[in-house]
């Protein structure tokens, strides 16, 4: 938690993720900030643009991020 992070790429190239994580505007060059964890494989809370989401484990897991510092 706390970390801030850009997303750099998407691990799993499936269209519909894509389309899913596009509709939540959770896309390559995106500077997220992660807000909250639960335990257990649970939810991830972030905040992108402003605006907090809350991704299951599973979709987490698909972006691949870099320290927002180390980004560019």
């Amino acid at each position: 938690t706390g970390a801030r992070v850009e997303i750099r790429r998407v691990r799993d190239g499936s269209a519909e993720l894509l389309r899913y994580l596009a509709s939540r505007e959770l896309r390559p060059g995106v500077a997220i900030e992660v807000i909250d964890r639960e335990p257990f494989h649970g939810p991830i809370t972030l905040r992108a643009d402003g605006r907090e989401q809350v991704l299951g484990h599973e979709v987490a897991e698909q972006l691949l991020c870099l320290p927002a510092e180390d980004a560019r």
